[in-house]
């Protein structure tokens, strides 16, 4: 399931980009095989649209729920809260150069996925995403061996 989620989180930060949002909040939501409905939010340190910074906020989410009260689940999502325009949040005082290359990682990420098609590029948490949704007896990729 944190495959499923960590593809989320990259699709999400790539909206977010795309409409130069920012997030403040991350909203999971969790829907059991009855049909029963929970969701868990939580607030970012500061706004972001890095895919690190909302994938930290949603395994967290994630985590505490699993821990707690894991049942079979029927759906998994992910949503971002508290959108605004990027500027006036506050630096982080050892903010730096690892700071840039997270972003940097995410401009390369979403520029190859932009040229290449969404499935040309994906952390590598979230490959098993892809594979699970061609299933057994259905036709692998060529070059990908189990």
């Amino acid at each position: 399931m944190r495959a499923v989620l960590l593809g989320q989180v990259e699709d999400v930060g790539r909206r977010l980009r795309a409409h130069g949002r920012v997030a403040g909040t991350v909203t999971l939501k969790i829907r059991y095989g009855a049909f029963e409905t929970i969701t868990r939010s939580g607030t970012l340190g500061s706004k972001s649209d890095r895919t690190d910074d909302l994938w930290a906020e949603a395994l967290g989410l994630f985590d505490r729920w699993a821990s707690g009260s894991f049942r079979p689940v029927r759906l998994i999502g992910m949503g971002a809260g508290q959108l605004s325009e990027p500027g006036g949040e506050q630096l982080g005082l050892f903010a730096g150069e690892s700071d840039e290359k997270r972003t940097r990682v995410d401009e390369a990420t979403d520029a190859i996925r932009a040229k290449f098609g969404d499935d040309a590029i994906r952390r590598a948490g979230a490959w098993s995403r892809k594979r699970a949704q061609w299933g057994p007896g259905s036709e692998e990729r060529e070059g990908d061996a189990s």
